[in-house]
């Protein structure tokens, strides 16, 4: 008999991201062989339960190459979802939006700033939200910044530019934080593909009970998804899929 697998699928963009088989994570080119069409999806946009879907068999992409799975319904791209292949309710604790404007995660931002070579870039935090990610009663707390202008894909840097987005979590008695995507940039560069990083989901994707953090990457006609999951109280990158010209 097949080990049990759960396939993960950004449904925005129709590409399969890995998944789980047996209780271990497998990339996208593992599970694909894995998947003959007709499966059935739970999808979840960042904050609610969209409903059902049923995915096609996987067909290769060239560029990247990745994935492809398209589903049926499709979700409506302003959902930002996410399609996970396990019945399990993927959302069972949901994420808080925190004020930007805070002084605690603007000082938080500096000093990521002044750690990387960027003292005197301008602070602007896009998104914070709190969430008790290991449902252990403590809540952890993820922002995204990125500087003035970047707020597409481009060509170019200015000095100063950055895009991150960053887990502070509460580890030994002390707030510790922890990169889950970033990119820094101290002279003008021209061309260049930056990348701008964006909270996406964040989601039980293994039926485990914990949170799995889900962020995105866009660059200059390209994109991808990267799946951060809580080991020994710490964010390990455990699946990473995309594509790009």
């Amino acid at each position: 008999m097949m080990p049990p697998h759960y396939p993960i699928v950004v449904a925005d963009d129709s590409y399969l991201l890995g998944g789980t088989e047996n209780g271990k994570w497998i990339d996208a080119g593992r599970m694909a062989p894995l998947l003959r069409g007709g499966e059935r999806y739970w999808l979840y946009a960042p904050s609610r339960y969209l409903g059902t879907a049923m995915g096609a068999r996987p067909t290769e992409e060239l560029h990247g190459p990745y994935h492809s799975v398209r589903l049926s319904p499709e979700p409506a791209k302003t959902e930002q979802a996410i399609a996970v292949g396990g019945p399990w309710n993927a959302l069972p604790r949901r994420p808080v939006t925190l004020s930007p404007a805070s002084a605690v995660y603007r000082q938080a931002v500096r000093d990521i700033l002044r750690q990387n070579g960027l003292p005197r870039a301008t602070v602007r935090i896009i998104q914070v939200v709190r969430i008790d990610l290991e449902g252990d009663g403590t809540d952890e707390v993820i922002l995204s910044a990125r500087a003035p202008g970047m707020d597409r894909p481009q060509t170019y840097v200015r000095a100063n530019d950055y895009s991150l987005v960053a887990l502070r979590k509460l580890l030994d008695g002390q707030v510790k934080t922890f990169l889950l995507g970033a990119s820094f940039y101290k002279t003008p560069e021209k061309p260049a593909a930056p990348c701008l990083y964006t909270l996406s989901s964040i989601l039980d994707l293994d039926g485990d009970g914990v949170l799995e953090i889900l962020v995105a990457d866009a660059f200059y006609e390209g994109k991808g998804m990267v799946i951060y999951q809580m080991q020994s109280g710490k964010p390990v990158a455990v699946l990473n899929a995309g594509f790009g010209a």
